[in-house]
């Protein structure tokens, strides 16, 4: 599961923003439509985002051309954080919008005047990098990266889970809202359709998904959550 899906990260969004809305001209938006780049492999991305609505993935692109399928990030997600407290580093991946995504955002120096206005903001960062921390020494140590259940279970969550839709709904209007099709979760995993299926399949056969169609209309959030958490451990 993405680290900023834990309870921790949802208090880190609060204090985020509110922090943000607190400085001189109050927090600071931005939109991205479907395949915009939000934050750029091996360039410092300038900037923290804060992911209000939508969903984008992170993908690290190898010099042999190919790219590696990293992370889905949805509703609450903290992006270019780690960079900013590394001092500015260049970021490991690109994070591109799959859908029309609403992010929060402030620079470095906006950062720095919100670190310093609320001292819970620090405290927040500090636990959910720690969380990430553990999580990558539990993807190393086990010399695998988490099976494509795991993504694929963390975009039905981004979208269809109560922090996922009703979001979006905010966001950009009702129309935002609606099933998840196979078609774009192929799209979203880099899988082919039929593969897709079969994972989706299997997941309602559990009871974590429900179908109707061909598409993601539902999804029990206590036990996706409960499977993701076997598949991390």
């Amino acid at each position: 599961m993405d680290a900023n899906q834990h309870p921790v990260a949802a208090g880190l969004a609060e204090l985020f923003s509110s922090a943000l809305a607190a400085l001189p001209g109050g927090a600071r938006s931005a939109a991205f439509e479907a395949g915009q780049v939000l934050i750029e492999q091996d360039e410092a991305p300038g900037r923290v985002l804060l992911i209000e609505s939508g969903l984008a993935s992170s993908r690290s692109y190898l010099a042999n051309g190919k790219d590696i399928f990293v992370a889905l990030h949805g509703p609450g997600a903290t992006l270019g954080d780690l960079e900013y407290f590394c001092g500015g580093i260049p970021a490991a991946c690109r994070v591109t919008a799959l859908e029309p995504t609403r992010c929060l955002w402030a620079d470095y120096r906006a950062m720095g005047s919100a670190l310093a206005r609320e001292p819970r903001l620090g405290a927040a960062f500090a636990s959910l990098m720690a969380r990430r921390l553990l999580k990558a020494s539990q993807r190393m140590s086990s010399g695998l990266g988490y099976p494509l259940e795991h993504a694929l279970l963390e975009a039905a969550l981004a979208k269809l889970s109560a922090g996922g839709p009703k979001a979006i709904e905010d966001a950009m209007g009702p129309d935002a809202r609606g099933p998840l099709l196979k078609r774009d979760l192929a799209s979203y995993l880099g899988l082919s359709e039929r593969h897709v299926s079969r994972l989706v399949k299997a997941l309602a056969a559990r009871g974590i998904l429900r179908l109707d169609t061909g598409a993601v209309i539902g999804v029990d959030e206590r036990a996706a959550r409960r499977r993701i958490e076997e598949l991390e451990s």
